[in-house]
């Protein structure tokens, strides 16, 4: 993910706030949407924390609207809700 928000970053589709150049904050055309296959369900909430941990994945979801779509196998209620209270903590809208 954070690859991809370095590819973005260097396309222009992705402007943290400081290479904004005068503007208000960051601005992302790019919309980066994590996807956890059964065998990574364990690390999902891991990953998650430390994508919202990161400076510029921060600034990416504000430029956003502090909104994170993840894409889950069928049948990952437990896991949804458990992600959904994560993403909740650190501020960000959570949906599937």
């Amino acid at each position: 993910m954070l690859c991809a928000l370095w590819l973005a970053r260097r396309s222009g589709l992705f402007l943290p706030a400081a290479a904004a150049r005068g503007a208000a904050g960051s601005r992302s055309r790019v919309g980066l949407v994590p996807s956890f296959k059964p065998a990574a369900l364990p690390h999902a909430s891991y990953t998650l924390a430390t994508l919202y941990a990161n400076a510029a994945y921060k600034q990416h979801l504000a430029a956003r609207g502090n909104a994170q779509r993840v894409q889950l196998e069928a049948g990952a209620g437990e896991v949804h809700e458990r992600l959904a209270r994560q993403a909740r903590s650190w501020g960000v809208v959570f949906s599937v």
